[in-house]
């Protein structure tokens, strides 16, 4: 098999289709994810994000398009194969009354592991050292899903497949996640996340797709959309107690240094579309 370190793809899709009955999920989606990425697929409740994820771990097969993760469809993965990825679906399954330990233990020994003292450490990594006598059941929301995260974690693996990794979590709790991802891409792991909320994808996502109704709307660096579907430049030079917002630099340029010359000038601000608006400029929907 070949080490996805060295290919330029570690998961490849060409024209993937599914639908359910007369319903279709994704139409004709086309997307590589590169090695030591963090990719985003944005999109609202519905959009197909799932079934997407679904699909590349090979628990659901296309109605047509191609496949491909480590170079080979995920229907024929080896058991080797599976080893490299860890995966955090929307529901955890978690043992509910065996404690933090006890679940990372079941799964070290599901996947021939010895070293069952990397359970502790690794629950000191993902934050919950402290609670790693207490069962599942009794775990908060945030809790639950450090533990999803700590058990995708034990076996250190190549590719990371996260279905909303921070879903109606706190904020602190979110920034912990959010750090310990980039610490995994950072050491080389390649992820794969789905999320609706558009700050946390621009934060920590390489790249984002735009998902819509089962077709990518738009795809690239975050900032670089922004940018691409910016009809204003507005700027705001603050002067004395005075606001000045100019909404097309090129045509305000004149008035813009007149301010500036005149002096007291303290602040100077940009404004551009964050990729909530820009979603909504194309699909005239709102992520929820």
């Amino acid at each position: 098999m070949d080490d996805p370190r060295t290919t330029e793809d570690v998961i490849e899709l060409g024209n993937v289709r599914k639908a359910f009955g007369s319903h279709v999920v994704l139409d004709d989606i086309s997307l590589g994810v590169q090695h030591r990425e963090i990719l985003g697929l944005l999109g609202p409740s519905g959009a197909g994000k799932t079934t997407l994820i679904k699909i590349m771990l090979g628990l659901l097969a296309p109605d047509a398009g191609e496949v491909s993760v480590f170079s080979h469809p995920p229907r024929a993965f080896s058991s080797d194969a599976s080893k490299r990825i860890g995966v955090v679906l929307d529901d955890p399954c978690l043992y509910e009354r065996l404690t933090c330990t006890e679940n990372l233990k079941v799964f070290l020994k599901a996947r021939g592991i010895k070293d069952m003292g990397c359970a502790d450490k690794i629950l000191k990594r993902v934050g919950l050292d402290k609670s790693r006598s207490v069962c599942a059941q009794d775990l908060s929301k945030g809790m639950r899903q450090r533990l999803s995260l700590a058990r995708a974690l034990m076996h250190d693996p190549e590719l990371l497949f996260l279905d909303e990794p921070t879903s109606g979590l706190d904020p602190g709790t979110a920034e912990d996640i959010h750090a310990l991802l980039l610490k995994r891409r950072a050491t080389g792991v390649t992820i794969f996340l789905t999320t609706h909320n558009m700050e946390e994808a621009t934060k920590i996502c390489d790249r984002v797709i735009l998902l819509n109704e089962g077709r990518i709307v738009e795809a690239g660096a975050p900032r670089e959309i922004c940018a691409r579907h910016s009809k204003e430049h507005c700027v705001t030079v603050i002067q004395g107690k005075r606001s000045f917002r100019f909404s097309d630099i090129n045509k305000d340029a004149d008035k813009i240094c007149a301010i500036l010359k005149a002096g007291n000038v303290t602040s100077i601000s940009t404004e551009s579309p964050n990729l909530e608006a820009v979603f909504l400029q194309l699909t005239g929907r709102e992520l929820e």
